[in-house]
C-alpha cells in the first residue's frame, strides 16, 4: 500500500474470520501499531455479515430498523381519519426497502423460521396500520387485505430478479403471485 501511496487508518480496520461453528484460536492481527482481534460479526456496506454467514444479526438489525420506521410512519399517519390505505401503502414501501436491502445476499436466511417470523411480524405492524385492522387479526388475512406480499416471497423475488436476468420483473411477480395463491387456497383459514 505505501508503494502505491495508499493510507490506511488501522483505528477504523475491522476483522472478521469465517470460521462456521469451529472454533479457532484467538488471531490477532498486527496493522502497523495497532492489533486488531476479530470480530463476531461486522457491518461492510450495509449488511451484517457474521462468522456463520447464517445474516441472523444483519436480519435483527434491519428489522429494528424497519420497526422504527413503521412506528414513526405511524405516529404521523393516523389509522381513523387519516390518508387513505393507498397513501398508507407507498409509506410503508420505505420500510420494505430497507428490509429487502442486499436480499440476494440473505435469501437463505429466509428458510430459517426464527429469522423470517422477525420481518414478518415488522410487515404484519405495516399491514395492520394500511388497512386499519385490528391486532387480534391472523397475518395472512391482513398482508391480503392490506394488498402486500409476505416478506419471504418478497426477498425471493428480489433474489430471482438479480438472478435470473431472462425474466422480467412482471413474469416474476406473477410467479410469486401464483406461489402465494396455492398457500393461501390450500391452508385453510378461512380463504
Amino acid at each position: 500500500m505505501r508503494e502505491k501511496k495508499l493510507s490506511l487508518a488501522p483505528e477504523k480496520t475491522e476483522a472478521i474470520v469465517f470460521s462456521g461453528r469451529r472454533k479457532l484460536d484467538p488471531i490477532k492481527f498486527q496493522i502497523e501499531d495497532a492489533t486488531v482481534a476479530p470480530k463476531e460479526h461486522i457491518k461492510y456496506l450495509g449488511v451484517w455479515l457474521d462468522k456463520c454467514l447464517n445474516f441472523k444479526k444483519h436480519v435483527e438489525e434491519v428489522a429494528k430498523k424497519a420497526q422504527k420506521l413503521t412506528d414513526a410512519l405511524h405516529r404521523l399517519m393516523p389509522t381513523k381519519g387519516g390518508p387513505r390505505a393507498s397513501k398508507r401503502r407507498v409509506l410503508a414501501s420505505v420500510a420494505h426497502s430497507v428490509i429487502l436491502y442486499a436480499a440476494p445476499i440473505f435469501e437463505g436466511a429466509m428458510k430459517i423460521e426464527l429469522y423470517r417470523k422477525k420481518l414478518e411480524a415488522v410487515q404484519r405492524r405495516m399491514a395492520i396500520g394500511i388497512c386499519g385492522a385490528y391486532r387480534t387479526i391472523s397475518t395472512d388475512a391482513v398482508l391480503v387485505i392490506a394488498g402486500l406480499i409476505p416478506i419471504d416471497k418478497m426477498v425471493r423475488e428480489r433474489a430471482q430478479l438479480y438472478r435470473d436476468r431472462e425474466f422480467t420483473p412482471l413474469e416474476v411477480r406473477g410467479n410469486v403471485l401464483t406461489e402465494w395463491d396455492k398457500e393461501w387456497s390450500g391452508a385453510g383459514k378461512g380463504a
